[in-house]
């Protein structure tokens, strides 16, 4: 009888999972991530930080996907990760509500004329302006915080914290699952609590490679 094939574990299913189980800068537990955006570039900075170690793994299955698109790096893929998540209860997902702020002269005029709507990575990014991209803006914090009242805020729920553990068995208790854990707690230390505007200039910067088809790479 042939011997089973066991299944590698999703990378980016469990990064994500990492990234809200972690602590944030400011110590607190399962910190919330708000933002598709934010979400969408946290996991790309633990993907780069994680891929010399897991890339060529047997028991992880290195499924980032992530390509130059319109704002940046983005893996489509994730989205159904997150609708998964949320769908196995393993993951929140709240939509933010709050005062309506009228948005500056951004880019997303640009759009407001074309084609399909915007996934929510494309939305995110479209309504920052120029000057706030650039930190050039006098109103740049009040913009930031008015940002986050109308994003879509990620947190892991228990049954998260439960599938976490079953991984951590499945994966062996392995040196990389513990490797790749602490890269999701540095990331989002380091990271998440960053104004939009300076997380996407950081990305922007630091891998150019990503950003060839970018509508705002230009701008930084």
């Amino acid at each position: 009888m042939p011997q089973a094939v066991r299944k590698r574990i999703s990378a980016r299913k469990l990064t994500i999972l990492l990234l809200l189980a972690a602590r944030d800068a400011h110590g607190t537990e399962r910190a919330p991530i708000t933002g598709t955006t934010r979400m969408q570039k946290l996991v790309f900075l633990a993907m780069e930080g994680s891929k010399d170690f897991l890339r060529e793994d047997e028991t992880f299955e290195f499924d980032f996907n992530f390509s130059p698109d319109k704002f940046g790096p983005a893996d489509l893929d994730m989205y159904q990760d997150l609708e998964l998540l949320k769908a196995t209860e393993c993951i929140r997902i709240d939509n933010q509500t709050g005062i309506s702020r009228a948005a500056p002269a951004s880019i997303l005029d640009e759009h407001e004329t074309q084609g399909p709507p915007l996934l929510p990575e494309e939305q995110e990014e479209a309504e920052v302006s120029f000057e706030y991209l650039m930190g050039e803006h006098s109103e740049e914090i009040d913009l930031a915080e008015a940002e986050r009242e109308f994003e879509r805020e990620y947190a892991i729920t228990d049954k998260g914290m439960d599938r976490l553990d079953q991984i951590a068995i499945q994966s062996g208790k392995s040196d990389k699952f513990k490797r790749l854990d602490r890269l999701c707690q540095e990331t989002k230390r380091k990271y998440a609590g960053w104004p939009l505007n300076v997380l996407l200039r950081h990305v922007y910067t630091t891998y150019p490679e990503t950003t060839v088809r970018s509508q705002i790479a230009g701008r930084f």
